[in-house]
């Protein structure tokens, strides 16, 4: 390859390409010897142009986030910001699609029960409800005119009618393997689809299916509980909270392995058992946080499916409740609830069933599995089984929560399933989400500790956010946080005086003297370690 005579050119052009929000045609820039062969085209761009580019990091990035179509007769780059474009356009595109879809299923349906049973067995997912690929490409085409003079003489030179053979019933979206090129346009049409993409258009459709069905019974938009932009902002509020929960449960466990590794590193007493205290401090994170974030998915499985599970109906009921203080009952949170990242200690969230009619016990998980169709029923009791705290003895729940093994069973669980129980992937933590949760957390945390009055959340608060601090790290619970207070009476990073001063705090009464909230409030709300030493040295003088 001389870089001079073929790569250089290719790169000017994909340089024009990218900053003129275009494509371009980089085979027909090859010498024919190369341009018949398919996998020397391949080459030359995958390999000899990406070489070529490694010096430019800008221009290389850019390069890769494009959009690359080869076959046996296209070599083309589609710069990233048309195909960004182009996927705007689709959006657009779909939404008037799915109004004249939805008329269509509701006039054939003719009855909302019979629809409600269609759409519950999967027939949104056929076909013919995703936008036509032609009617598609007409409207890319508008926008890139350049490129259906591309696709028109590739028909001409190739004796194929495509994009004006509007009975064309095999022209799908996701092309065949091995199958025939189809030209430029309709290749870059075919990179825009995506999973996302046919799952907003069910979405779309659902929703104006749904729309139509209360309009057919004479419910009005204005009285509907939920139309369709609002069932939208659901399904968006509950993606937002289902992953910030996700995040959150992730970084109190990265942070509760740490914190039980200094525990059990240092015994306090020669006879010290560990096992007690570890399955302790797990078992809080998994029946709390857990138990909530398992309330979250089950709410909005049956929200997508329209099982009701809060009807007179319905045998099955929540329990919302302080773990260790029965009396200490909460709401149950909502499925597009944001998360409170101030959230100190978690409720205890467990399931129960009501008797039959003879009196006789139900089990709740068993009775949670048959509500559902198939694998969702048994991936919804599953998640309940691994975070509940059901009488074992009586139903299919299994051992009892002493293990290691069950909180990771259950992210484990989480991982495998969420995707089929709520259609979501379970988002993994990385380095970037766990510094967005412990930024949030700790501005939510001071926010709480300047606004309370109560010893309680202002110990807890100040505790959490200077282990935070210290050990960059953040904890939950109340048996955690007082672990955590444990050591901070301990921490070589900062002055003894900290620890006791809020241990003081945590064993004085409701009526404490003002001066010791304010001094516990000045430690928690330091913004580094300096500032602490500081506040604790001036304190203890």
């Amino acid at each position: 390859i001389e870089p001079n005579k073929i790569l250089s050119p290719l790169v000017e052009s994909v340089q024009s390409a990218i900053s003129n929000k275009s494509f371009v045609d980089l085979r027909s820039l090859l010498p024919d010897d190369i341009a018949s062969n398919c996998d020397d085209v391949r080459e030359i761009i995958h390999q000899h142009i990406r070489d070529l580019l490694s010096a430019q990091q800008s221009l290389r990035d850019n390069f890769f986030r494009g959009s690359i179509v080869i076959d046996d007769d296209l070599g083309l780059f589609f710069s990233h910001d048309m195909t960004e474009q182009s996927k705007k356009l689709l959006v657009l595109l779909a939404q008037e699609f799915g109004k004249q879809r939805a008329n269509e299923i509701v006039k054939v349906a003719g009855h909302t029960s019979t629809l409600s049973g269609t759409l519950e067995c999967g027939e949104l997912y056929n076909t013919s409800n995703l936008i036509p690929l032609l009617d598609v490409a007409d409207s890319i085409a508008t926008q890139y005119p350049d490129l259906m003079v591309k696709q028109q003489q590739f028909e001409e030179m190739n004796g194929r009618v495509i994009t004006t053979n509007r009975s064309s019933s095999n022209l799908k979206w996701e092309a065949a393997d091995n199958g025939p090129s189809v030209g430029p346009l309709i290749a870059f049409c075919r990179t825009l689809f995506s999973n996302e993409f046919r799952s907003s258009c069910m979405r779309i459709i659902s929703a104006e299916v749904s729309r139509l069905n209360d309009t057919k019974r004479g419910i009005s938009v204005s009285a509907r509980t939920a139309g369709a932009t609002e069932i939208k902002d659901m399904e968006v509020a509950f993606e937002r909270s289902f992953k910030d929960m996700c995040y959150l449960l992730q970084v109190l466990q990265k942070s509760l392995e740490t914190l039980i590794q200094r525990c059990t590193g240092a015994a306090i007493t020669p006879d010290f058992d560990e096992k007690p205290l570890t399955n302790k401090l797990r078992e809080e994170l998994l029946v709390g946080c857990g138990s909530v974030l398992a309330t979250k998915i089950l709410q909005y499985a049956a929200f997508k499916t329209g099982v009701d599970i809060d009807g007179e109906e319905c045998f099955l009921s929540f329990s919302c409740n302080e773990k260790g203080f029965p009396e200490r009952s909460h709401p149950v949170p909502k499925f597009f609830d944001a998360v409170d990242m101030s959230t100190l200690t978690f409720p205890t969230i467990s399931l129960s069933c009501r008797p039959d009619k003879n009196g006789k016990y139900r089990d709740p998980l068993k009775y949670l599995q048959n509500m559902f169709p198939g694998n969702l029923g048994i991936a919804l009791a599953n998640t309940w089984k691994l975070c509940t705290d059901i009488d074992t003895s009586r139903n299919c729940c299994g051992d009892s929560l002493n293990e290691k093994d069950n909180l990771e069973e259950f992210l484990f669980h989480l991982k495998e399933n969420c995707l089929l129980s709520v259609g979501i992937p379970f988002p993994i933590l990385d380095k970037k989400s766990e510094k967005r949760i412990l930024a949030e957390r700790r501005q939510a945390l001071l926010s709480k500790l300047e606004s309370s009055e109560n010893n309680e959340v202002i110990w807890m608060a100040a505790a959490v956010l200077i282990y935070q601090q210290v050990r960059n790290g953040t904890v939950a619970g109340d048996f955690s946080i007082r672990i955590v207070l444990n050591q901070l009476e301990k921490e070589k990073k900062i002055s003894h005086t900290v620890g006791e001063t809020i241990k003081k705090l945590s064993e004085a009464p409701s009526s404490t003297d003002l001066s010791l909230r304010r001094k516990v409030s000045l430690m928690g709300s330091a913004k580094n370690s300096k500032a602490l030493a500081t506040i604790a040295s001036k304190l203890s003088t």
